[in-house]
């Protein structure tokens, strides 16, 4: 065989082994990505998760929620459930696409106190408060409800954690410590992802780490006494986007030096999102929030918590 067919045969070899690789990548990839479906599926058809028995936590967990996002608050709230030694007492708001009455119903498994709201009511709060920009932006757009929802049972309770529902636990919580003055915490973002209206009063937070993510807050105190969280009512803008709620939670959070959870333990990030493998054993994380691109990897993450795999 002469050296110029060798190395034709080399070449057509090496283009084929290739072309494989990067067909079975995308291959493993769309696996990865449709998998979530599966799991979900799989999840939905198990029993609703058995209650373990726990003293009350010292603060109140709240949330919100609705048809599309009822199984992942359950998998949400079992993995806190298997996890923390201490149960919170819940509030939940309605999005509206169910009744009150038929989310305590979906949590019935849930035996430690769970009160559930309508969005409604607190936008009424925020109209009662002279918070009309509050009002509007919730009557306009989801993450408006949730913001409207956050502050007015951080205006009720002395000790509030919100939680995202595309959150899992992995490890006991331990709230953080009481201060004699209001102070809020968030956890932090692998990039900046704010609303310009509110970002345009400290544009240094759009190129400046720590970004911060809104998924997780801490409130210590009650909000409505802090004189300068008041003052930034002033600029929610009433057409907020997806971003407003959590551009002025940042926004407060560093202007006031509050702190922020440390990221080696409530973690978000997406560099592991064609990954085939459960994201969680052998990390530090308290917990991991799954924003959208890794939504198939919270439910096979979900589905390992429920078999019990460590």
């Amino acid at each position: 065989m002469e050296i110029s067919e060798i190395i034709i045969l080399y070449l057509v070899s090496y283009s084929e082994a290739k072309v494989t690789k990067v067909m079975l990548t995308r291959y493993t990839n769309s696996f990865a990505f449709r998998s979530g479906k599966f799991y979900h599926w799989i999840l939905n058809r198990l029993p609703n998760p058995v209650f373990i028995p726990a003293p009350l936590s010292s603060f109140t967990l709240i949330s919100i929620t609705g048809k599309k996002y009822l199984s992942m608050l359950r998998e949400n709230l079992n993995s806190i459930n298997i996890h923390w030694s201490h149960k919170p007492s819940i509030v939940l708001c309605s999005d509206g696409s169910m009744s009150p009455e038929e989310i305590k119903n979906s949590f019935n498994w849930w035996k430690a106190p769970l009160e559930v709201i309508h969005w409604e009511d607190s936008r009424n709060w925020a109209l009662s408060n002279g918070h009309d920009a509050l009002a509007s932006y919730c009557d306009k757009k989801p993450m408006g409800k949730k913001f409207c929802f956050v502050l007015h049972q951080a205006s009720r309770f002395q000790r509030t954690l919100w939680c995202d529902a595309d959150y899992l636990w992995f490890k006991d919580y331990t709230p953080p410590p009481d201060q004699p003055n209001f102070y809020m915490m968030a956890t932090v973002d692998f990039q900046p992802a704010y609303d310009p209206a509110i970002s345009a009063f400290r544009p240094q937070m759009e190129t400046t780490q720590p970004f911060v993510n809104a998924g997780i807050l801490w409130f210590c105190g009650n909000y409505s006494s802090h004189p300068q969280t008041q003052e930034r009512m002033k600029i929610i803008p009433p057409d907020g986007n997806h971003f407003t709620e959590q551009t002025w939670m940042a926004l407060n959070i560093l202007e006031n030096n509050f702190p922020l959870f440390p990221k080696e333990e409530i973690i978000c990030a997406v560099d592991d999102q064609m990954s085939l493998r459960l994201s969680y054993p052998g990390k530090p994380w308290v917990a991991r929030h799954y924003v959208g691109n890794i939504r198939h990897i919270f439910w096979r993450d979900a589905l390992g918590l429920r078999l019990n795999i460590k």
